[in-house]
């Protein structure tokens, strides 16, 4: 332990600080003080310890505090001008965050916006300065909801104080900003044109963009390497970081025969290295690996020995150190939890003895990929509620295949940019495209029907992530009382995780889609939803909740200035204000856009429980109806702010 004690307790440090700066739940809290009271453990009374604890902790804390969003006014229409931070194109829309400007052009820093636009022109990248037009939403929509909160995670990871959708007729792109950190962006759209304009063919060139430079491929490609658990290998991660580090030192191999040049390989290398990072774009992925790689190869220059376990501990602080906001981020945690996996168990789980050297690296394209599924099976299940267990297969078969695939394509773009016909070697890449999409499709329709969607509450994912952390201590320590120890932490964990599972007493969750007001109610094996102002409704978020409740759905219209009854018995009540008589009284008044007149005689006549602001309402009419509700201490919840789920 006290080998990789001081990267471990910065890491500490980083993890508690920004639970502590950005924390909003009990079980972020708990986790971060857990996390600090090994810290102390381990410290113990070692005041230099202590020392890089605390460093590790003020400075992620100070760091967090620094680049955290602003409050924006939310609710209504205006005109922003804003530079694009990041975008990317997609089929049919582009995506992306802003920073807006005031006045002047000055950029007000923690205000920034999740920009969406409704169509692939005019076409943005990233240091474009635009002018829209849209009525911007607050963030954390759906962070109460059970099931659906994970988008909270997504929405912080990206620093915005409130989201926009505009279309192309309400967006102008007015400048481009010079600013230092838009010129690798700008080096990396110069890339991609001579990949687009090599021999490639069209969809070979559009994923290896996209995985050498970070992009989309189309939908249902993605979506088939998703399902067959290899979609990492979509994103720019360790693993491109890995094959530019083995390619570099390939090509200066000759190196090693020349002994006054030989020690400037792993110069080279960390040099290749750190410049594919800074064109990839700094992601916590790339810089992680980045910095693992450096270590070693620094290591090895100094003639000394290296720590993997260190180097990824010290890889954590200072990929939160240039952004603490990174830990709520699905890559980030993957990568991390996919590396520390393979570290703690890729070895310990081989059944091969490594003296039979081809035998074993054979177990090891099995069980290395097997390893890193044990660490982030926790987060593949809160993110994305899937365990694709075809992956270990296909990882070990397509992981082969990739780089002939990444390196027959970057050679067809080298050699067509030098003016030399690369028709054979693009054919090639092609050949390696189409069998990396039909192996995809192929896993994950085996995957889809082995391992169905599966929703864990936060109860099982924490007893799942107790029981993988006692297993690395399994596996790991020599001492048969933690072993002990470790095997009965493993069989309570998994006791728990089985006992618990999506709650059976009835939910009703309210929420609004532009013009469409909603009421879902999940329970007894149904989920309804009742809906006002509009007859159809964009359901997708509610399909996860119907398949963690294992419910079939149903739709009812609800009918203005009527009771309707829910199933649990509660009466809703919605107003348009065509003047029907009140009934005596209702559970939930669900305002409708419909409804213009004044809120205080229906809360006098109906008495409700609950009242629900629909989330068409201009905002005029929301903060009077608002201010009525807080006179009469009758609780009201604005759709158009957030979804919520009443119990």
């Amino acid at each position: 332990m006290r080998t990789y004690a001081p990267a471990f307790l910065l890491a500490a440090g980083a993890f508690a600080a920004i639970t502590a700066a950005d924390g909003r739940s009990a079980t972020e809290f708990i986790a971060g003080g857990a996390v600090a009271l090994s810290a102390i453990i381990v410290s113990g009374r070692r005041l230099a310890d202590a020392a890089v604890f605390a460093f590790g902790f003020i400075s992620i804390y100070v760091t967090a505090l620094a680049l955290a969003p602003t409050h924006i006014e939310c609710g209504t229409a205006g005109t922003y001008t804003a530079v694009v931070e990041s975008m990317r194109c997609g089929e049919k829309s582009q995506r992306g965050t802003c920073t807006l400007l005031d006045s002047a052009g000055r950029r007000m820093d923690g205000r920034r916006i999740a920009l969406t636009i409704a169509d692939i022109v005019p076409e943005v990248a990233p240091g474009d300065i635009v002018r829209f037009e849209a009525e911007l939403r607050p963030t954390g929509r759906y962070k109460d909801i059970p099931h659906l909160g994970i988008q909270d995670s997504y929405e912080r990871s990206m620093r915005v104080s409130a989201k926009a959708v505009v279309f192309r007729d309400g967006l102008t792109v007015t400048g481009h900003s010079h600013e230092w950190r838009f010129v690798p962006d700008g080096i990396r759209r110069t890339l991609e044109e001579h990949i687009y304009a090599s021999q490639l063919p069209p969809d070979a060139a559009r994923m290896l963009a996209a995985c050498t430079l970070g992009g989309d491929i189309d939908t249902e490609s993605s979506r088939a390497m998703r399902d067959a658990g290899i979609s990492h290998l979509l994103c720019v991660s360790g693993f491109h970081v890995g094959v530019v580090a083995a390619v570099a030192a390939l090509l200066l191999w000759p190196l090693i025969f020349a002994e006054r040049l030989r020690h400037y390989r792993s110069h080279i290398t960390l040099i290749c290295v750190w410049g594919y990072a800074l064109v990839a774009g700094f992601t916590p992925s790339v810089v992680r690996a980045a910095i693992m790689l450096s270590s070693f190869l620094i290591a090895r220059i100094l003639q000394r020995d290296t720590l993997s376990l260190n180097a990824l501990a010290l890889a954590f602080y200072l990929v939160l150190l240039l952004d603490p906001y990174n830990l709520f981020s699905a890559g980030f945690q993957l990568s991390f939890a996919a590396v520390a996996g393979l570290l703690l168990f890729a070895r310990q789980i081989n059944p091969v003895s490594p003296r039979r050297r081809i035998a074993h690296r054979a177990a090891a394209s099995t069980f290395t990929p097997f390893a890193a599924m044990i660490a982030t099976a926790p987060l593949m299940l809160l993110w994305f509620n899937r365990l694709p267990l075809s992956g270990i297969a296909a990882n070990a078969i397509v992981a082969a295949i990739f780089p002939l695939y990444m390196c027959s394509g970057a050679l067809t773009v080298l050699l067509g940019s030098a003016g030399i016909p690369a028709g054979a070697v693009a054919s090639a890449s092609d050949t390696l495209y189409r069998l990396i999409i039909w192996l995809s499709h192929f896993w994950a329709d085996a995957s889809n029907a082995i391992s169905p969607a599966i929703y864990a509450d936060t109860a099982c994912l924490c007893a799942l992530s107790a029981a993988i952390v006692a297993a690395a201590v399994l596996v790991n320590s020599k001492n048969r009382l933690r072993k002990r120890v470790a095997a009965a932490c493993i069989a309570l964990s998994v006791a728990v995780a089985g006992c618990s599972g999506p709650q059976t007493d009835s939910m009703i969750v309210a929420d609004s889609y532009g013009n469409a007001s909603s009421i879902v109610h999940a329970g007894s094996g149904t989920m309804r939803c009742f809906l006002a102002d509009a007859d159809t409704i964009a359901g997708e978020p509610y399909r996860r909740i119907a398949t963690a409740y294992k419910a079939k759905t149903e739709t009812v219209v609800l009918q203005a200035d009527t009771c309707t009854a829910l199933p649990d018995g509660r009466a809703v009540y919605v107003a348009s204000g065509r003047g029907e008589p009140l009934p005596a009284k209702c559970d939930i008044l669900l305002v409708s856009r419909k409804y213009k007149g004044e809120l205080a005689p229906l809360l006098s006549a109906l008495q409700p429980g609950t009242v629900l602001l629909s989330g068409a309402l201009d905002y005029e009419r929301r903060h009077a109806y608002t201010a009525a509700c807080v006179r009469t201490s009758t609780p009201c919840h604005d759709l158009a702010e957030k979804a919520v789920a009443l119990r």
